[in-house]
């Protein structure tokens, strides 16, 4: 029997998945005005392909989709006093099942109390992700920021299981999305453009730039930290940043893109993080939806309750934030202890306003610049350790190495072994920080292209990117969170 699982994979980077892709594109386009037929179709697509991915699961996803899409028609029912009891049930279903797929057996083993856990347990693909993106739709009618519910059942559920997003974002807020579904938009040709620009450059960063650091530098240390002197630790912890960077902005660009081809416009989920000057900014550019939901959803209630406590209300606020966006990412002390030293960060940058302000005036502009975006940038690097670090062992290990042998003068002998993966990331940190405005100016001018010219430039970079894939494959980063 074939086998269609090992055709679509969550990589998208399987021949089978582009014919699909193609395939359902076409219709699409063919169906024209019909827009409840094109949404249909895109309905069955998504819901079949997270079913290749998750098998069964995709019944859980479909019913906790209708549970808030009942809810939500519940609360605009109901009178504005009594909507905070449907939007607790939404709570405690949401949370819930996240975390008793997700977190259930981390908590048992952290209080030490034994609990059989099955070999088979499976957490279902993309869950932290569906179900923060469900949770919103009741969070913004509790909110007011959504005035009318969603009738069709079929559209509600089409938001959650959209497949662009469903597997690792950007997280859609209902708000956002559920508005175009009415407006039934068909991509013009100049979308059509932006859309091929976007996953061209989405499918060099992760298959070309991402995948080729983390088999030839990054995996060798974190793998075998003990193998390898401080220095390495080090250069591997920059090529991680960078890695990580590449792989889910490649990642969030190609699905903004395929999003885009279907007429629908998701934001920007990263700009330029390695350009901010304090972890403030860098959570403005860094995995922007998820920052997001974050601040509308946990910092901004929390504050509000707290206001009392006045300038602490606001840093226990955002402390609480980052311990939980730290677990998020997954049941782990290392991600835990990433997320608090991260909300530390932030709460520093709030206390020293002034004091840095005072200081800023003493120091010449362009050396303030760059001296600020130098300290986030390092900071983020040895934060990143722990983020990588499959133990908190092993980050102390890779911690231990850098400041108690380091070995610098072993790096001429270390170039000659690893010249190829460490001068692309010089390549790409270069790239980085290059203005926003020269990607514009690409983007307009591919945008420019015939429709035949766009295509050659694509196949021939998929057929470019496959020489890569051939030689190993690194799965998307954020398909594990």
């Amino acid at each position: 029997m074939l086998d269609f699982s090992d055709w679509i994979r969550p990589q998208f980077n399987s021949v089978g998945f582009l014919l699909a892709f193609s395939i359902l594109f076409i219709v699409y386009q063919l169906l024209g005005k019909r827009a409840k037929d094109r949404h249909l179709i895109l309905l069955l697509f998504s819901l079949f392909f997270y079913y290749l991915l998750s098998g069964p699961f995709v019944v859980l996803l479909a019913g906790m989709a209708f549970l808030d899409y009942s809810i939500g028609k519940k609360m605009l029912q109901t009178s504005e006093d009594r909507r905070f009891i449907w939007r607790n049930l939404s709570l405690v279903m949401n949370i819930g099942v996240l975390g008793g797929f997700k977190y259930f057996w981390f908590f048992t083993d952290a209080l030490g109390i034994p609990w059989y856990k099955p070999e088979f347990w499976m957490v279902p693909v993309g869950i932290s992700f569906f179900v923060f993106k469900s949770l919103s739709y009741i969070l913004d009618i509790m909110n007011e920021s959504i005035e009318e519910a969603e009738t069709d059942y079929k559209n509600y559920l089409l938001y959650v299981s959209f497949f662009p997003t469903i597997l690792a974002g950007p997280i859609v807020l209902a708000r956002d999305f559920l508005p175009q579904l009415k407006e039934s938009h068909i991509s013009t040709k100049q979308e059509n453009g932006e859309a091929l620009f976007l996953i061209l450059i989405g499918m060099i960063k992760k298959y070309a730039f991402a995948d080729y650091l983390a088999l030839n530098l990054v995996d060798r240390v974190f793998d075998n930290p003990h193998l390898f002197t401080g220095m390495e630790h080090m250069i591997a912890a920059y090529g991680y940043t960078f890695q990580l960077y590449l792989d889910f902005s490649g990642y969030s660009e190609m699905m903004i893109g395929g999003a885009l081809l279907f007429g629908f416009r998701i934001q920007q989920n990263f700009n330029q993080p390695f350009m901010a000057g304090n972890i403030s900014d860098f959570w403005r550019r860094w995995h922007i939806s998820l920052s997001r939901w974050f601040q509308e959803f946990v910092f901004i209630p929390l504050n509000f309750a707290w206001r009392a406590h006045g300038k602490n209300a606001a840093i226990a606020a955002v402390v609480v934030t980052f311990l939980l966006s730290g677990l998020w990412h997954g049941a782990a002390w290392t991600f835990i202890l990433w997320g608090l030293l991260h909300g530390l960060a932030i709460a520093w940058d709030f206390f020293s306003v002034q004091w840095r302000q005072g200081l800023r005036e003493k120091v010449p502009g362009k050396f303030w610049n760059v001296g600020s975006i130098l300290l986030s940038l390092n900071f983020i690097v040895f934060s990143v350790i722990l983020f990588r670090s499959d133990s908190l062992e092993m980050a102390m290990e890779m911690y231990n190495g850098i400041f108690t042998r380091f070995k610098g003068e072993l790096f001429p002998y270390w170039i000659e072994t690893y010249s190829k993966p460490f001068y692309l990331l010089l390549i790409v940190i270069f790239l980085h920080y290059l203005p926003n405005r020269i990607t514009t100016v690409f983007q307009e001018r591919f945008s420019r292209l015939s429709w035949y010219t766009q295509s050659l430039i694509l196949i021939g970079a998929i057929l470019f990117v496959f020489q890569f894939v051939s030689e190993g494959q690194v799965a998307f980063q954020y398909l594990e969170f």
